[in-house]
């Protein structure tokens, strides 16, 4: 499972200049990811294939996703082929496959939690490090951290604020609020930094659930909002500025991915079955709205979807991403699971309202964070819900325990 962390932990690290080395298409993450799935694949093979892990509504729904991708890619193989898009889609493949296998208990979902938390305390790290040293040399400079662009950086942070939120006032264990504290305020620092226009967006959408779950506690929203007004009143730039259609380039930029929307329906439209391919968008955006100035990508997951795999891809994903947010929301209610679990699932519940908002404004679809809280959801529901004969997941206590424990019930 070392192998597995490890993976998880450098997930960020694509742009950095020891840790996303690549000898001969080799880089470090690929080598953790290797040798995670083979463990994953030495584990399953000792225990037999029919404990369940990819027989989860979740799982089973990817696997669609999958289907939808590849007829996608060979209905379009001859045009404009994209190694790239596709080399990245089979390392989530691969990513599903070692997670649902190896997050097999509670402990394990915890610990993957919490390296994510850590993973993305250094991914802020590095974004504040960035605009110390360059901020004062550029005006308006906005730092790309790890992930390599201030947008994304934004959104894949949106994922973890909540949970790093919850924790910090619901957690029994002063070590992990102490932890979440730290957390949350390099989170929100590196938010602020980015100055992410659809990542603001994205994050006063999910403060609504999230007060909800805090039960609007007086005490808990002050500390919130002094974090949040520290952040606020030290970000390089009036946030009212980065609304502001007024200005050139907020209007330039605004103006573009309105066009950009109307390219990708119209491939949608054309294309309805199959779409353009994975990877496509952008070499034929242009031709499919000659109000494209340039050859983009679509700025916006749902258009991107469509627009590349057509109906079937975008139908499924929706379908996964309303599982996982259901599954989650079964987990928060804690009467089946221990209260850890319960705390992290409704944290990630929020924080995956918020990666689903911002993904309006970014081409997102493929991002690894989003695809982890798939995929660890499909691994958690596993061991703590089994389906029962009409589809829906109820708790695996009792006889349904043993009885999906004796794999005679799909979990």
């Amino acid at each position: 499972m070392i192998f597995y962390y490890i993976m998880l932990f450098l997930l960020p690290f694509n742009n950095h200049p020891i840790l996303s080395y690549n000898m001969n298409g080799i880089t470090p993450v690929k080598f953790f990811g290797g040798l995670a799935l083979c463990v994953a694949l030495v584990e399953i093979f000792g225990k037999g294939w029919g404990q369940g892990q990819f027989r989860t509504p979740i799982s089973k729904l990817f696997m669609a996703f999958i289907i939808a991708y590849y007829a996608a890619l060979i209905a379009n193989h001859s045009n404009n082929y994209n190694p790239q898009d596709v080399l990245r889609f089979n390392s989530i493949v691969i990513f599903f496959v070692t997670t649902v296998i190896l997050v097999n208990n509670k402990e394990r979902f915890i610990n993957v939690i919490y390296v994510l938390l850590a993973c993305m305390n250094v991914a802020s790290a590095y974004v504040i490090r960035e605009y110390i040293l360059y901020g004062w040399k550029y005006e308006n400079f906005r730092p790309s951290g790890l992930f390599g662009d201030p947008n994304y950086s934004a959104l894949n942070l949106l994922t973890v604020i909540p949970v790093a939120v919850l924790l910090c006032r619901k957690s029994q264990n002063g070590k992990v609020r102490f932890f979440s504290y730290v957390s949350l305020f390099l989170y929100l620092t590196a938010l602020g930094l980015t100055q992410s226009r659809g990542a603001f967006v994205a994050f006063g959408v999910m403060t609504v659930p999230l007060m909800f779950a805090l039960k609007f506690q007086p005490r808990t929203i002050a500390v919130l909002s002094l974090l949040i007004g520290v952040v606020l009143a030290f970000m390089p730039v009036d946030l009212s500025s980065r609304f502001d259609l007024e200005r050139t380039g907020v209007r330039r930029s605004t103006d573009s991915r309105y066009e950009l929307i109307v390219a990708g329906w119209n491939m949608s439209k054309r294309h309805m079955l199959f779409g353009v391919g994975p990877g496509n968008f952008k070499v034929n955006s242009a031709l499919y709205n000659e109000m494209v100035a340039r050859n983009q990508i679509a700025h916006n997951s749902y258009v991107s979807l469509a627009a590349e795999l057509g109906l079937p891809g975008i139908i499924v994903f929706a379908l996964i991403a309303l599982r996982v947010l259901g599954s989650l929301k079964r987990l928060s209610a804690g009467d089946a699971v221990d209260a850890p679990v319960s705390l992290i699932a409704s944290g990630m519940r929020i924080g995956l309202i918020g990666y689903l908002v911002g993904a309006l404004f970014l081409s997102a679809e493929y991002e690894k964070l989003f695809w982890l809280y798939c995929f660890v959801t499909a691994a958690v529901t596993r061991f703590t819900f089994v389906t029962a004969s009409n589809g829906s997941e109820v708790a695996a206590t009792g006889k349904l325990r043993q009885t999906r424990a004796a794999g005679r019930v799909p979990g």
